[in-house]
């Protein structure tokens, strides 16, 4: 009460921030390195990846190496990180170069562990930090971001060199037309669509297979060489 006193007394009138408080787990978005964002439940990670439950998708496990982020809470707002801050994150010691840390975890109240995800149920995270096993609780965790190190900037400089796209093996596709539908919430879902049966379009994803969009609930549906 003094505190809003004294801000309305200085002209500023907005509140602060409340702070996060733990809750029990809920609806998450599983963003994929693809650029898709998917709503589901995740129910446990392992050393294989994410398992997940999806309204959108038949599938239900996605790899390591195809996820960007997790959010784990959605009612968290973006922390800007200082430069300085950012390099020390991304920064290796020699001694972990053989073991570089996987993943980044952010906390309720902003702050970050570097270190490698082993495992996750609906009650805590297990971790690897410079080969030490260390336990959080899921509900102090809002998301956790994956490193993958042909992301970095000298890898994409040895990939443009090395790489020939001749030698580079043709992945099958789907069956359809690639289509990409964007709801007014700003996720999005990329598939090979195989059918319209009223509101319902549906087909199949390279890495989510079954997928399924209500044509009612996305603002745009963006198709071919739009996308």
């Amino acid at each position: 009460q003094i505190m809003n006193g004294i801000n309305s007394m200085l002209g500023n009138n907005q509140k602060p921030t409340p702070k996060l408080r733990p809750k029990p787990p809920g609806e998450c978005l599983l963003h994929l390195r693809s650029g898709d964002i998917i709503p589901c439940r995740v129910t446990f990670i392992d050393e294989r990846g994410v398992t997940f439950e999806s309204k959108l998708t038949e599938a239900s496990f996605v790899p390591h190496a195809s996820i960007k982020v997790l959010e784990l809470r959605l009612d968290t707002r973006p922390v800007k990180i200082e430069k300085t801050r950012f390099d020390r994150l991304l920064t290796l010691p020699r001694m972990q170069r053989d073991n570089p840390p996987e993943q980044l975890i952010r906390s309720l109240d902003g702050d970050y562990l570097r270190g490698r995800l082993v495992a996750m149920n609906d009650k805590e995270l297990e971790l690897e930090m410079r080969l030490d096993a260390k336990k959080i609780a899921r509900d102090q965790v809002s998301r956790i971001l994956w490193l993958h190190p042909d992301e970095s900037a000298k890898a994409t400089i040895s990939k443009n060199n090395i790489a020939n796209p001749a030698e580079t093996p043709e992945k099958k596709l789907p069956t359809g037309i690639r289509v990409q539908a964007v709801p007014a919430d700003g996720n999005r879902l990329t598939f090979f669509a195989q059918e319209l049966a009223e509101k319902t379009l549906s087909g199949r994803s390279e890495l989510l297979g079954a997928c399924r969009v209500e044509i009612d609930k996305i603002d745009q549906l963006i198709i071919g060489g739009e996308i």
